[in-house]
């Protein structure tokens, strides 16, 4: 708007209107390096930014937008993504849309997919109140990310981690045919092997015999690999129902497992009075059988003896599985056993 100031000097009055003319274009082109400036800023930002009116029509988009689209930004204002999407994904947006502008509040984390020139990508979007300078709502500002890729690695994880469910599964199924089918066919060789030697030992010479022993020490060893392996693939499985469990009818059962192993070794096992505690039963049978078998199994030159204890520490028990075999090394103590420390005071 122009001041107009009446003089009756007619070259004042000029010169008044030419200043304000002058004031008016300087306000423009100001304004319009601001706008063209903050326009270059929202260019370089890969993040898809737009500007949308109350009628769901573009004002303004960021070169990253366009591009995908593959439409230019002005060709873009005024039209609606009903103009552009399949009208389904273009509803969903709109009612986004409509919830930011009627509670005046901001939606983020909008996770959305879109189609378009048989391209899907799949979105993140904030969108929030556009206003205008009396803070009346005239529309919403968007910033979307493009989390394709992202989405993309999820699936994978998901698909990988069901691989590996079902690859556990098997391994489960192994460990059922190692431990019930696998292990009696090998007492069989092992047995047969020795009564072979026992009752043609007169008969065999003395290279047979160190092959018959050769026999039943590959036996023996592979038993306990099929024992360790099916340790190993039970280390992780999920236990059974936790109530009170009697553990000396648990040492009874793990004695009676292992009562020829403890005869071949001549072991001498002694045992404190046990408790009964809240546990699960298999797991606690499989705990006692494992000590007590690594006690036999790495034993020294003198006969294996075994303290099997138990102690009241207040709130809680002390297991205390001893034995006289070799040991292990004290550097690979810390690998061996986890040190709790969470525990309240015993």
């Amino acid at each position: 708007m122009f001041t107009v100031i009446i003089i009756i000097d007619g070259e004042n009055f000029l010169y008044s209107i030419i200043h304000d003319i002058t004031r008016q274009v300087k306000a423009e082109n100001e304004l319009r390096e601001k706008k063209e400036e903050l326009q270059t800023i929202i260019d370089s930002s890969r993040t898809w930014i737009f500007y949308k009116d109350k009628e769901n029509h573009f004002l303004q988009v960021n070169k990253a937008y366009s591009e995908f689209l593959g439409i230019s930004q002005e060709n873009l204002e005024n039209m609606s993504l009903f103009d552009i999407l399949p009208e389904e994904q273009a509803e969903d947006s709109w009612d986004d849309d409509k919830q930011v502008m009627e509670s005046g509040k901001p939606k983020f984390d909008i996770i959305s997919h879109i189609s378009y020139n048989d391209n899907v990508r799949y979105l993140c979007t904030d969108k929030i109140p556009y206003r205008d300078e009396h803070g009346n709502i005239i529309g919403i500002i968007g910033f979307a990310v493009d989390i394709t890729e992202r989405k993309q690695a999820d699936e994978e994880l998901k698909s990988t981690m069901i691989e590996l469910k079902r690859s556990n599964q098997e391994l489960k199924q192994f460990a059922y045919v190692a431990s019930h089918d696998l292990q009696e066919p090998l007492r069989m060789v092992s047995s047969f092997t020795q009564l072979l030697e026992r009752k043609y030992k007169n008969e065999l010479d003395e290279e047979a015999l160190e092959y018959i022993n050769y026999a039943v020490d590959g036996a023996k060893r592979m038993q306990l690999l099929i024992n360790d392996l099916l340790a190993y693939s039970r280390v992780n499985t999920k236990g059974g129902k936790l109530e009170d469990v009697d553990l000396e009818k648990v040492l009874d059962e793990v004695l009676f497992n292992l009562e020829i192993l403890i005869e071949e070794n001549q072991a001498v096992i002694t045992r404190d009075p046990l408790p009964k505690i809240c546990a699960d039963h298999r797991q606690m049978v499989q705990l006692f059988q494992n000590l007590i078998t690594n006690g036999l199994k790495y034993r020294s030159d003198e006969t294996p003896q075994i303290i099997i204890s138990a102690q009241k520490e207040k709130k809680y028990w002390l297991f205390s599985i001893a034995d006289n075999g070799i040991g292990m090394d004290p550097q690979y103590r810390e690998r061996i056993f986890l040190q709790r420390t969470d525990f309240p005071d015993i």
